[in-house]
């Protein structure tokens, strides 16, 4: 793992953490971090099932 300063949207920060009931905010924005690629890689999975 490494550590990184970065500048982060409070409210998108708070939303996060809200309602995926992170505790602290390096785990909010790894559960950020970690939905987002499932996300994406979810839509590649499924566009290259159209592409068949």
């Amino acid at each position: 793992m490494t550590t990184e300063w970065i500048d982060i949207d409070e409210d998108a920060l708070r939303r996060v953490m809200a309602q995926s009931k992170a505790r602290t905010t390096d785990e909010a924005v790894d559960l950020a971090l970690r939905f987002y690629i499932d996300r994406q890689e979810r839509a590649a999975r499924i566009k290259g099932l159209g592409e068949q």
